[in-house]
């Protein structure tokens, strides 16, 4: 919104009962007719004060210096009524002299500005964020805070101590102290940056201590098991029960996911490992992709799509048309020894651990009273 009228006003104001020396000098300013008055901590002698200018008179180095800062602190003025204009909010002359006098910034500590930041988001858990965005969050001021006290010696500091070195020291901190990786201290990190943002936004800090910080992370290129590798997993002896059904649902996964099913078809790209990385990216993203089929000694070009959510893929020919069902027999690897006996083995396993459950199922209820269950139609126990 614009104002009016804006004036500024430099004057001696004299104290009850004065009757000589210096004299306080105050700032008027003024904004739609309606003026607010401030002491800008500094004397002056009557019979030096031009009241027309709003300066000292006389070219002694001490009168200069009083000038000086009178210029200085009148551009801290227009500064904040900047400010305020930029951030779309009300330009009055009670909004300049809080900015003057620092009464918005005395109570901008970090630490609690992440806790009221983080209260508000766990309001909106189920609305607008997830239960394990505020669990992020709430980790990173927790994990800033024993930053801030390893670093500082103190609980929390104020905003405008943050810098550039603070940033640095604090990367260093969750490599060094935390042992963190790369990008997990990235992570950490750039929460806290949507943080300091965040008081960027509101007007509470003037400058960005991420200015000159990178951001960037490191490529992961996770590797893959092999045959052998799976086949160690199936064969390592479990003796804890949630530790053996985990690796069941694991080694479940390995046969019956989205990889299971594209690797029935002798697909040429699945020989190397980055085109396999980037095949399988692909088609977990849903995208219909080409690829290059043996079939009786030749190399066909087809095409391969997707549903991640059910394991299925449907196969194109070169021209897009869907082949059947019926005749993707004659494209599909032939299953012989391949995983074979590692299928058969662990589906021995997971039948004898369900003969199991059931004698200790019949062992309990013969050991104790049945207790009285109801089944409804539509759901399972």
């Amino acid at each position: 919104m614009l104002d009016k009228s804006f004036g500024l006003l430099f004057y001696l104001k004299k104290p009850k009962n004065y009757l000589k020396g210096e004299v306080p000098i105050y700032l008027r300013i003024t904004v739609d007719g309606i003026p607010k008055e401030l002491s800008v901590k500094r004397c002056c002698d009557p019979s030096r004060w031009n009241p027309h200018a709003g300066r000292a008179s006389g070219t002694k180095e001490n009168v200069k210096t009083l000038n000086n800062y009178l210029d200085t602190y009148q551009a801290k003025v227009f500064e904040a009524k900047r400010r305020l204009v930029e951030g779309n909010q009300m330009v009055t002359a009670a909004a300049i002299k809080d900015i003057l006098m620092g009464v918005d910034q005395r109570n901008k500590m970090l630490i609690k500005i992440f806790e009221d930041y983080n209260a508000d988001v766990k309001k909106l858990v189920g609305i607008h964020y997830s239960n394990s965005t505020w669990t992020k969050y709430d980790r990173t001021r927790r994990l800033t805070q024993e930053f801030i006290l390893w670093k500082y010696k103190t609980e929390d500091i104020h905003i405008k101590q943050l810098d550039f070195e603070f940033v640095n020291q604090c990367e260093l901190w969750y490599k060094t102290i935390r042992k963190c990786g790369h990008n997990t201290t990235l992570k950490y990190i750039s929460i806290l940056k949507m943080i300091i943002h965040y008081c960027m936004d509101n007007l509470w800090l003037d400058h960005d201590p991420f200015a000159r910080f990178e951001m960037t992370k490191e490529d992961v290129h996770p590797t893959f098991l092999t045959k052998e590798e799976i086949q160690c997993i199936a064969d390592k002896e479990i003796t804890i029960e949630r530790l053996r059904r985990i690796r069941d649902v694991y080694l479940f996964c390995c046969f019956t996911g989205l990889a299971a099913a594209v690797t029935k078809f002798p697909i040429t790209e699945l020989g190397d490992t980055e085109k396999a990385k980037a095949l399988m990216q692909s088609l977990q993203k849903g995208n219909i992709q080409s690829v290059s089929i043996e079939k009786d000694g030749n190399v066909s070009k087809m095409f391969i799509e997707a549903n991640p959510q059910f394991k299925t893929v449907t196969v194109y020919d070169a021209n897009l048309k869907r082949i059947q069902k019926e005749d993707l027999g004659i494209y599909q690897v032939v299953q012989q020894s391949q995983g074979k006996e590692m299928k058969q083995e662990q589906m021995a396993d997971l039948k004898q651990d369900n003969k199991k459950d059931v004698k200790q199922k019949v062992g309990d209820d013969l050991a104790g009273p049945k207790k009285k269950t109801s089944r409804k139609k539509g759901m399972s126990v």
